[in-house]
């Protein structure tokens, strides 16, 4: 069976699914600010809009997503190192 790659027609539509965030004041309410993706909109929900229930153990920092506190304390003070005029740094 032979084939052949045809361009696309002005008539054909390619539906595109988007998903907006739930709150008004958000940047992504806006369609052109929308997700593509499902997880990512439910992501960004409860990473900016849900309550903090996961706390770092090492600094007391808290994240609404379980995953960005174990990205967290893969980094959380590791090692400290001191600058010439004196600030710490932990990277």
């Amino acid at each position: 069976m032979s084939w052949e790659i045809r361009p696309r027609n002005a008539s054909d539509m390619v539906i595109k699914r988007i998903y907006v965030c739930q709150k008004v004041s958000c940047v992504h309410h806006h369609r052109s600010r929308a997700l593509n993706k499902l997880p990512r909109i439910k992501k960004h929900f409860f990473q900016k809009h849900d309550e903090k229930r996961y706390k770092c153990d090492r600094c007391s920092k808290m994240y609404a997503v379980e995953s960005d506190v174990k990205a967290h304390v893969r980094t959380c003070c590791t090692k400290e190192r001191r600058c010439d005029c004196g600030t710490l740094f932990s990277r």
